[in-house]
């Protein structure tokens, strides 16, 4: 078994049953799932389910930062740039980014996401994946919200946004990364002989394919030829921290507790920095 970023060897971590080996690379450090593959797409009661289990505020706010953050990174004279968001979801970010001056669009294999964005906020979204619409070189921006670990296969999909950059055009994205969380539920995982998996498999499952070391991260941009000129660990959990421990298992009210020191020391700055921010550039 080969490493989908460097090709060094992997290291089978554990095997639940047959058909679910987790593996880490030997080499660029990336945690990675090595069953069937396949699109992640939600559809109906699950859609709005996530988008309830939602933390808006938490998000919101992130949603301006980076839309602020790209409006100075992109400067275009004669036009407002072309913003496309790869997985668009309930589509509140192509909001935001068109009011703060962007020509926006973006993708969805959801037809309920799909019909969401368009009766709430009037964007007709692309239902194709992005590397099969066939943009070359006419996008200023590209934005992928914890897209990374979901597709079936990162390169061809990063390459696909290489190729539809304009000379100077920006990706931002931000995924899961490998961090002190996931050494606990590795060694959770491995002290109970697998009988413990809930917070492993909460981070590393079928819709999370993959967490990302910072070299394997930056072998995967500058393999496709993208320039990293921000990259940055951040604590980002997008949904209600509750929810994160009731989907383990956890009863509502032990979760509610929980979740309420887990927030206060989330605002001392105290939780892990789970994810990776990156902004790159597309330079020819």
């Amino acid at each position: 078994m080969s490493c989908e970023v460097c090709g060094e060897r992997l290291k089978l971590l554990y095997l639940s049953d047959s058909s679910k080996p987790f593996a880490r690379c030997r080499g660029c450090g990336l945690l990675q799932s090595m069953y069937k593959q396949f699109d992640s797409r939600i559809e109906e009661d699950s859609f709005f389910n996530y988008v309830s289990a939602q933390d808006e505020s938490l998000e919101d706010a992130r949603r301006r930062r980076v839309a602020s953050q790209l409006k100075n990174m992109v400067r275009t004279s004669d036009k407002d740039p072309l913003l496309f968001d790869i997985g668009t979801g309930a589509g509140k970010f192509l909001s935001i980014a068109r009011e703060q001056g962007f020509q926006v669009s973006g993708n969805e294999l959801s037809q309920t996401a799909i019909q969401f964005v368009r009766k709430n906020y009037g964007i007709e979204l692309y239902s194709k994946r992005f590397e099969d619409l066939g943009f070359v070189s006419c996008l200023d921006v590209v934005t992928m919200f914890c897209v990374l670990a979901h597709i079936v296969d990162p390169k061809i999909s990063l390459s696909s946004i290489h190729a539809a950059l304009n000379h100077n055009g920006v990706l931002y994205l931000h995924t899961p990364r490998y961090c002190l969380i996931d050494s606990i539920a590795l060694l959770i995982l491995r002290c109970s002989r697998g009988r413990v998996s809930g917070l492993f498999n909460r981070r590393l499952n079928d819709e999370h394919k993959r967490v990302y070391s910072r070299k394997a991260l930056e072998m995967l941009l500058l393999g496709v030829g993208l320039e990293i000129e921000i990259m940055r660990p951040e604590t980002g959990f997008g949904l209600k921290k509750e929810h994160y421990f009731t989907s383990m298992g956890v009863s509502r009210y032990l979760a509610t507790k929980i979740s309420f020191l887990l927030n206060f020391l989330d605002s001392l700055g105290l939780l892990p920095r789970n994810v990776w921010v990156v902004y790159a550039r597309k330079h020819v």
